[in-house]
């Protein structure tokens, strides 16, 4: 996006000549741990923690532990005690595009598109073209 952003900005240059306006940024979520077996996790804090169960576990607690798991592999490990936890699983996300526009950013972008120098059809070709590679 930031790449689209300067190309447009040379290719259109009278409303934004080249300042920025906006970042761009990839996120990429980190895996979370997942509880694949209830009932060996129900199990496993029941001899580790048994004043932490009273019908099942307390979601502070559930929370806890998967906030002390560590992804190593693939395999959830419980960092205080090494223990490789094999009923919990981390789900992996996919990465997304975040833009946050810088102050004033927003409104030059309306001004390109408000005074046509900017049109979304320029825009849409500009990206098709970034995205195969021209």
């Amino acid at each position: 996006m930031r790449k689209l952003l300067r190309k447009l900005a040379q290719i259109q240059p009278k409303p934004l000549e080249g300042e920025e306006i906006a970042k761009v940024s990839l996120i990429r979520p980190k895996n979370t741990p997942q509880v694949l077996n209830e009932k060996a996790f129900v199990d496993w804090v029941k001899s580790n923690y048994e004043f932490e169960i009273i019908e099942s576990i307390r979601e502070s607690f559930r929370k806890h532990v998967m906030d002390s798991v560590e992804n190593v592999d693939g395999k959830a490990i419980y960092k205080r005690s090494g223990e490789i936890l094999d009923f919990i699983t981390f789900n992996s996300r996919d990465s997304y595009i975040s833009t946050r526009f810088l102050s004033g950013g927003r409104e030059v972008l309306s001004q390109a598109f408000r005074s046509g120098s900017l049109t979304p059809s320029s825009v849409m070709a500009e990206e098709l073209e970034m995205a195969v590679g021209q």
